[in-house]
């Protein structure tokens, strides 16, 4: 919250809207593009969104002021509440859903972040009102779990790599034969070596950090 300072605190909600919509919607052309050329990756993008829910959550609590007016220990203070809500949200449903977002995949994660959006930006034309569907309150605090369920994804990357060598051992070896020499398993293979072969040793380790943390 320090590098963006306290002018956020003018900020409309709505605005704060479209700033989490310009993340999601570049953390998806990343997947979809598998190349970049800007530094920053998917892993900032997805803290960016956790601290503009932040944000947002704040102004819906404290209202807009028409000039900063927090200080550094009070900004740091609705975070931490902010935080701490949302994550005592995520835990009452994994209490009652059970935690099967673990296996999802991180683009499904940043589908249901746009999908969010666009229910919030429809609510914020209603002007805040709605009829059966939770408000925006709940909707920031989704996001915020789902941002944070990539955040912890080099963690599951490590188990889905585990779980993966285990069916490996367990697969008889004539049906891995197969699997290998099929037509998508070689164009994986041939269009990742072709990649490797052709960077630097220094760029290959780059490379591989991205993929894992973004």
């Amino acid at each position: 919250m320090y590098d963006y300072g306290f002018a956020w605190r003018i900020l409309r909600v709505s605005s704060l809207t479209d700033k989490i919509f310009i993340k999601a919607q570049r953390i998806r052309t990343l997947q979809q593009l598998k190349t970049q050329r800007i530094g920053e990756g998917q892993f900032s993008e997805f803290i960016g969104i956790v601290n503009y829910c932040v944000m947002a959550l704040i102004q819906i609590d404290e209202g807009i002021a028409d000039q900063p007016d927090m200080s550094s220990e009070t900004v740091l203070s609705n975070y931490n509440a902010q935080i701490g809500d949302a994550k005592s949200l995520m835990q009452n449903k994994n209490h009652d859903y059970g935690e099967a977002w673990r296996d999802m995949r991180v683009s499904s994660l940043t589908d249901l972040i746009l999908q969010k959006l666009l229910r919030v930006k429809q609510i914020e034309d209603n002007e805040g009102l709605t009829l059966v569907s939770e408000g925006l309150a709940a909707n920031y605090q989704d996001m915020i779990n789902y941002s944070f369920d990539y955040i912890d994804y080099p963690v599951r990357f490590d188990r889905i790599i585990n779980d993966n060598l285990r069916r490996i051992m367990n697969t008889p070896i004539e049906n891995l034969n197969k699997w290998l020499n099929s037509e998508s398993v070689q164009y994986i293979l041939s269009y990742n070596q072709s990649r490797l072969i052709n960077m630097q040793m220094p760029n290959q380790i780059d490379y591989i950090d991205k993929q894992i943390h973004g």
